[in-house]
């Protein structure tokens, strides 16, 4: 099976058009049905009725989901609007941050041999506490934040 973006993209608008109703769609076999059976792999489409055939796969019914429909709205429709992306950093990746900044550091070594102790043995709340603080200071520090922002996103200084 070919996995064809442009015949999934015409299958797409195709029940897009007929939503919210179901399309009975005349026997899919082949191409074409594989296609419309990945989308609904993926959540895009319900396929309401499919039946294993000797030529592969036959589709008789089919209808967009919102996801589907979300994925062909310009700004993404519901789903990027509701979506919440949570950034989830582990408490040992944290650490192993700060211990790297401080060995990089021009403290003395006795000075750092205090603080990786105290890092060390820190509770995982008062780490949780202790990372807002220093996101919001490094997000406080100006041109350079601002550069690393722009870096990020790929746009000219």
């Amino acid at each position: 099976m070919k996995i064809d973006r442009g015949l999934q993209l015409s299958i797409l608008r195709e029940l897009a058009e007929a939503f919210p109703n179901q399309m009975v769609i005349k026997e899919q076999r082949g191409e074409r049905a594989a296609n419309l059976l990945y989308l609904a792999e993926h959540k895009l489409v319900d396929c309401g009725a499919h039946t294993p055939t000797a030529g592969g796969i036959r589709v008789v019914s089919a209808r967009i989901t919102a996801k589907g429909l979300d994925f062909l709205a310009d700004d993404g429709g519901l789903t990027a609007i509701l979506g919440v992306v949570e950034v989830r950093l582990h408490a040992d990746t944290i650490r192993a941050l700060m211990v790297s900044r401080i060995n990089e550091s021009d403290l003395p070594e006795s000075e750092k041999s205090v603080m990786l102790e105290h890092i060390k043995q820190i509770p995982g709340t008062a780490l949780g506490h202790l990372t807002i603080k220093l996101l919001d200071l490094a997000l406080r520090s100006g041109p350079q934040v601002l550069a690393a922002i722009r870096t990020a996103l790929g746009l000219a200084a």
